[in-house]
């Protein structure tokens, strides 16, 4: 289950972790292909593997090509709902249809934290994430988004997973 961030950022030893794994980087954008919805928090695991599955099945029938890992927007988030976006980044911009719908990735400076772990921990690279923008007196200008790394279906060890969490400012 993925935990988008809180709105106040929460101190612990992990989070301070994760602090230090963080890089600021220059996105250049991109495309993508994806399925919004509004779900309950408990829900997230099972509508990512859903909506994955719809897209890649999706982009195989419009010979459409995966560029870089799945990804999750996550436009609101108050703990027990989010409104989020299940994206897989594609090369070149493609019409979607009813379900599916084109999406323009993010450009410009972010911060990114690196977390390495269980999924339903991942909140802590949201706080040193918000915690960074803070300290060096920025504000986000879009909504997070997490990019996965890895599959857990082929890698057992939670401890191996990496999830990069992005942040715009």
């Amino acid at each position: 289950i993925r935990r988008p961030p809180r709105s106040t950022p929460l101190y612990s030893s992990a989070a301070s972790d994760v602090y230090k794994r963080q890089e600021e980087y220059n996105c250049a954008g991109g495309f993508g292909l994806g399925i919004r919805s509004t779900i309950k928090a408990s829900e997230i695991g099972t509508t990512l593997a859903k909506h994955y599955g719809a897209i890649m099945q999706f982009m195989a029938q419009n010979n459409i090509t995966m560029e870089g890992y799945p990804m999750a927007i996550y436009h609101t988030w108050d703990g027990k709902t989010t409104d989020m976006e299940a994206v897989i980044p594609i090369k070149a911009p493609a019409k979607g249809n009813e379900a599916i719908h084109p999406v323009i990735l993010d450009k410009g400076p972010m911060i990114i934290a690196h977390y390495y772990g269980p999924y339903e921990d991942s909140e802590m690279a949201h706080t040193a994430c918000l915690a960074w923008l803070k300290e060096h007196g920025k504000t986000a200008r879009s909504a997070p988004f997490e990019e996965y790394v890895g599959d857990p279906g082929t890698e057992k060890d939670p401890m191996k997973w990496l999830t990069k969490v992005y942040y715009s400012y």
